[in-house]
């Protein structure tokens, strides 16, 4: 008997929202199958077959995406990376992460010269303190994410150093 992976189970394990990993699914040329499940209140859903969805994963590893399917905790790592140095070092990206390397891995599929400059032990409800305290340095914002062009990148850093040096070690 076949095993069939709902498409809500796909997203959640890879990390994608389920139009995302639909159009992903068509783009790599596989087959839906329409199932019932609990999950769905036996209405008709999306899913990939085991081996389809082995394939899938597999896929998604050679092009460079690390995903786990654990999820993130409250600590982790805030972190200042510059996506792309040779072109502007004062450009940074901020942010958190449980994983300093995969979240480096995922901006290298896109920025092979992307460099962190430096990280913190931080939890998850620090974030936006933290963010804040190094945005106290000359900044402007470049689009709607957390990516800034720092008038000085040491300024940016002395900020960070000064906000985790009052808060308690992890």
């Amino acid at each position: 008997m076949e095993t069939y992976i709902p498409i809500a189970k796909i997203a959640q394990e890879i990390g994608l929202d389920r139009s995302n990993i639909r159009k992903y699914i068509l783009s790599k040329g596989l087959t839906f199958h329409k199932i019932r499940t609990p999950e769905s209140k036996g209405q008709q859903t999306l899913s990939l077959t085991e081996d389809d969805f082995n394939l899938l994963l597999r896929l998604r590893k050679e092009e460079g995406f690390n995903f786990d399917t654990a999820s993130e905790g409250d600590n982790g790592y805030f972190y200042l990376i510059q996506p792309i140095p040779e072109y502007c070092e004062n450009r940074i990206k901020i942010g958190f992460t449980n994983s300093i390397e995969k979240r480096l891995s995922t901006y290298k599929t896109i920025c092979p010269s992307a460099s962190v400059l430096k990280y913190y032990p931080c939890k998850r409800t620090w974030e936006k303190a933290a963010i804040d305290s190094v945005l106290r340095s000359e900044h402007f914002k470049i689009g709607g994410i957390e990516i800034f062009e720092f008038k000085s990148v040491d300024d940016a850093l002395s900020k960070g150093d000064e906000f985790f040096a009052t808060m308690p070690l992890l």
